[in-house]
């Protein structure tokens, strides 16, 4: 029985920061010869958002640069052109492999859709490879494959943060000076995961002799310019779930993102995305006080899976072709 050809796209990892080269091959699995004349590499982005006004039921969207169907740019590549004098392709599994690298402006993949001050808003962002393969005597591709790629943001954010604490009673009798230390486990966090913070103080006595309590609040930001609407606002998400003693003047905090938020964005023109912790250090005898700490967060992509097909010998590795956007 004649099986069907395997044309598929794969990636060597699963996200990507905008400064990484992308390591890709395209698949080619066929059980008898074919006579190929060309594969072709398209890699573009999207960009494009969207508003409804709940209260007028008025919808307005605009696409960022309109260009064949809100695609911001686009890169073609010949990565085969083949003769007619060439005999056909044998049977087994080809590779193509190719190698590029974004834009270092070129923000993070971002799926954003949310309600607010009675305005429904989307935002979308997407970096796609699309391969076509020809055959020789036939005018449109025969197999074609799709790929999404995630890119997300690595910015120099500051981790460690110490305030310096004075607290004092009535009339000054009693007084202290404690520096206070708060910093983060991770550079970057994917959605679902748990953030760690840990606050340190300069003292001899346990923390907890000092410290009375710590809350740990996670905070969203958004502002967007969509068709001339401009939008801002600022969202809670979640709450730390448990402190732990770490040590004898330590104390870490557990907290857990939602698995569905956006990711952290800062490099588009049209919105940002920015996360901060709002630390609350109750001290004993004194107020509460507030800590502010940027983090970064990426929206977490499930892998996407490989066809299944028949295992076939190895065919032939082409060489690998390298470009870039810019």
């Amino acid at each position: 029985m004649k099986k069907e050809p395997h044309f598929y796209i794969s990636l060597d990892k699963k996200i990507y920061a905008s400064t990484d080269f992308i390591n890709g091959i395209i698949n080619l699995k066929i059980s008898e010869p074919l006579d190929v004349q060309r594969i072709e590499l398209r890699f573009y982005k999207i960009l494009y958002s969207n508003y409804t006004d709940l209260e007028s039921n008025l919808e307005k969207s605009k696409k960022i640069k309109n260009l064949d169907n809100e695609i911001i740019y686009e890169k073609r590549i010949n990565i085969l052109d083949r003769t007619s004098e060439v005999k056909k392709m044998f049977s087994g599994h080809h590779k193509f492999p190719f190698k590029m690298q974004v834009s270092e402006n070129d923000g993070a993949s971002n799926e954003i859709c949310q309600i607010t001050e009675n305005i429904n808003y989307q935002i979308v962002t997407k970096y796609i490879f699309e391969a076509s393969l020809k055959v020789f005597d036939v005018y449109k591709p025969i197999l074609s494959a799709k790929k999404n790629l995630f890119i997300t943001e690595y910015n120099d954010i500051k981790q460690e943060e110490i305030t310096k604490v004075e607290i004092c009673s009535c009339f000054f009798i009693f007084q202290k000076l404690y520096f206070l230390k708060t910093w983060v486990d991770k550079n970057i966090y994917f959605s679902g995961e748990n953030i760690f913070l840990r606050s340190e103080i300069n003292t001899k006595k346990d923390i907890k002799d000092t410290i009375n309590d710590i809350e740990v609040h996670l905070y969203q930001c958004i502002e967007a310019n969509i068709n001339g609407k401009f939008i801002s606002h600022v969202k809670f998400i979640a709450k730390n779930s448990e402190n732990t003693i770490s040590s004898k003047n330590s104390i870490t905090s557990k907290l857990r993102i939602p698995s569905i938020v956006p990711s952290s964005s800062y490099k588009e023109n049209n919105y940002y995305v920015e996360y901060f912790l709002y630390i609350f250090v109750k001290f004993h005898r004194s107020l509460p006080i507030r800590i502010k700490n940027k983090v970064q967060i990426s929206q977490n992509r499930k892998q996407e899976l490989e066809p299944q097909s028949l295992p076939l010998l190895d065919g032939e590795t082409y060489a690998t072709k390298f470009f870039t956007v810019d």
